[in-house]
């Protein structure tokens, strides 16, 4: 019966010793969540930049082709339309690299909760293992 309370009790610092590198993991995940988030926020206000720049490219086109139909200085308004485009690859680029880091976040997410799901899958198992062997233990006669 003393050797079946070590058990029980090694069984339990295993499974605190789980427990604590599970509420581990989770803290660390809370954090890439954070930092998926801040990501998020930060794509978010890029698309609005990048349509917003869109919409002034379109609208300085506009007006530029206008102004120098009469006039023959197509030279600036190239110039203007490329610095333009420039800065609409390299929103779009760093659109595209939030977008990776967000899905590779995402990825590990959902592989994180995988694992806590199977971890406490398998501590409930074992609280049910537990469980059948306290009441054994109890329903066995006691010998003296």
């Amino acid at each position: 019966e003393r050797h079946a309370l070590v058990e029980q009790l090694q069984q339990a610092t295993v499974a605190a010793a789980a427990t604590a590198d599970l509420r581990k993991e989770i803290s660390l995940l809370l954090g890439q969540v954070a930092e998926r988030d801040r990501n998020i926020v930060r794509l978010s206000a890029h698309s609005e930049s990048f349509h917003k720049m869109q919409r002034e490219v379109e609208r300085v086109d506009e007006a530029l082709t206008k102004f120098y139909s009469q006039v023959d200085a197509r030279q600036v308004l190239t110039k203007k339309i490329n610095q333009l485009s420039t800065e609409v690859s390299k929103k779009s680029e760093e659109l595209a690299k939030l977008s990776e880091k967000c899905k590779a976040l995402e990825l590990s997410y959902d592989s994180l909760l995988q694992r806590c799901f199977h971890e406490r899958e398998s501590e409930r198992e074992r609280e049910g293992e537990r469980d059948r062997e306290r009441e054994r233990l109890i329903l066995q006669p006691t010998l003296y």
